[in-house]
């Protein structure tokens, strides 16, 4: 399979609080010969089964090691896998407005794309942890500025 691919129907799943993921373990075996165009996802927001139609392409694909991004068209409403690790810290945005990225058969990513054509989708890789050790970083080397200077003055 590609690393990004469209899928014919999507099954919500509730996030199991014993993180052991026997619901959506069931549901892949209960699926198994149509795992591929099918995305088990876990959402809080969960309805009946969706499917999509087959009208859609796909182009543009670009990979890095924290960003993915790709143009998309279709007449109706989509679900894509991304077939990378489902990590917290990734956002999803279409044509610059942010979406919700779901975890999708336990591992991998999956988003749910609106209609339009040549859509572009960008998938970045950006961590809290990052933002905040770089403002710690700063205000720590500001600090150290502060002091070193503050000493030649007294010298």
């Amino acid at each position: 399979l590609p690393r990004i691919h469209f899928v014919d129907t999507s099954i919500c799943v509730p996030p199991d609080d014993k993180a052991d993921y026997a619901n959506v373990i069931s549901i892949m075996r209960k699926h198994a010969t149509t795992i591929r165009s099918t995305a088990i996802r876990e959402s809080k927001e969960c309805g009946a089964p969706e499917t999509y139609s087959a009208k859609r392409t796909i182009s543009a694909q670009k990979y890095t090691d924290n960003q993915l991004s790709f143009t998309y068209s279709s007449p109706n409403e989509q679900y894509i896998v991304v077939q990378d690790a489902y990590y917290p810290g990734w956002k999803a945005y279409v044509n610059g407005k942010e979406t919700k990225i779901d975890p999708v058969n336990i591992t991998f990513r999956g988003v749910k794309l609106p209609a339009g054509e040549n859509m572009q989708v960008v998938m970045a890789y950006q961590p809290w942890t990052f933002r905040m050790g770089l403002i710690i970083s700063l205000v720590t080397f500001g600090v150290a500025v502060y002091f070193i200077r503050s000493k030649e003055e007294i010298a």
